[in-house]
């Protein structure tokens, strides 16, 4: 196919897309194909430079380039990439708060090997994400919740430019609850251990099965406490050691779809 043949097609067929590589997102257009061995995958072409870790969004979806792209044929770009169905809130010990982000998750089994780039125990599970300055930063022992579930990180891999792989273990050796594509719940992220006279910030998304709802959620304070939580999330504590405080998080007011995170506030020591 010569260029000006593919740029026919681009125009015709080609979807609007926007391509995140971890320091800007830019918007262009892109052919995508199916995958043929693999029902969730898709294949991507343009004539904008692409690499592994480029987050791909195109008709409200988001998709990844896991592994290093087909070189340069001509004058396009191609890759596989990989839908990134879920979003997971990990532990950030720069600002003790979660922070988002979108990931992909699935089993595999691996040996293990130890070197400056890659740290990887066999386990049942990996996460992929995009390596950035927030991900970067993540390291071994940190934690994220996914499904009302603690995930401690116990290997890194960064050997693919633009990705990181973590080898996750469940914490308490929980057997994982994935939820039905009927179930809408509502994840809450945020401090569980607050100290008195000081604010911290809340978030919460709501989802049905695996996708994220576009739903404004409103907190509150369920329990008989002197603390005060904006309804955007921002919490003030305003009372002692060893009380605990029951942030609710709610889709609208008195709905029986919300969720309850226990904060204790705790001493400074």
């Amino acid at each position: 196919m010569i260029e000006n043949d593919f740029k026919f097609l681009l125009n015709q067929i080609g979807k609007p897309v926007k391509i995140d590589d971890g320091e800007k997102t830019t918007r262009t257009k892109a052919i995508i194909s199916t995958h043929q061995n693999n029902f969730y995958k898709r294949i991507i072409s343009t004539l904008y430079p692409i690499e592994s870790g480029n987050i791909i969004e195109f008709d409200n979806q988001k998709f990844m380039i896991t592994e290093p792209t087909y070189p340069k044929v001509d004058f396009k770009y191609k890759a596989v990439i990989e839908p990134m169905f879920y979003q997971i809130a990990i532990f950030d010990h720069d600002t003790d708060l979660f922070f988002f982000t979108d990931a992909i998750i699935k089993s595999f089994d691996m040996g293990m090997e130890d070197t400056d780039q890659f740290i990887v125990p066999t386990d049942e599970f990996k996460v992929i994400l995009q390596r950035n300055d927030a991900t970067d930063l993540i390291v071994e022992n940190d934690y994220f919740y996914l499904f009302d579930f603690k995930w401690v990180v116990m290997g890194i891999d960064k050997t693919t430019p633009g990705v990181i792989k973590l080898t996750v273990e469940q914490d308490e050796k929980q057997d994982v609850k994935l939820p039905s594509e009927d179930d809408t719940y509502i994840l809450i992220s945020g401090e569980t251990s607050v100290h008195e006279d000081s604010t911290y910030q809340y978030q919460a998304i709501a989802y049905q099965g695996v996708e994220e709802l576009d739903k404004e959620i409103k907190f509150s304070i369920a329990n008989d406490v002197d603390s005060e939580i904006t309804e955007d999330g921002e919490l003030t504590v305003k009372d002692t050691v060893g009380t605990t405080i029951e942030i609710k998080a709610e889709l609208e007011k008195d709905s029986d779809i919300y969720r309850i995170l226990e904060v204790s506030v705790a001493d400074l020591w």
